[in-house]
């Protein structure tokens, strides 16, 4: 992966991080950050091919998908599919 595309995929997968560590168990917005977290991993995996991105990328969507308040507005912007799920799955073997 060149250093132009890591430097910025590796600041956004930090920083998401953070805001789902900073995210109180309880915030409906929980999920989507989960999601987010989830779609960084993924495109970082396809610059580096990085099996860790890949695997962490299927915990935390599985994660987001438990995580997710299905009546709540705020959770509304994020449903996560089992067909991602399922897609990570194969991906990883």
């Amino acid at each position: 992966m060149s250093r132009r595309c890591a430097r910025p995929l590796d600041e956004g997968v930090s920083r998401l991080r953070q805001a789902v560590a900073d995210a109180h168990p309880d915030d409906p917005r929980r999920a989507s950050l989960l999601g987010m977290l989830a779609v960084g991993l993924v495109l970082r995996h396809r610059h580096s091919h990085s099996g860790s991105d890949l695997e962490e990328a299927h915990r935390t969507i599985e994660l987001a998908a438990f995580t997710a308040h299905p009546f709540d507005p705020a959770s509304a912007g994020f449903k996560p599919t089992w067909d991602l799920i399922q897609t990570l799955r194969r991906a990883r073997g």
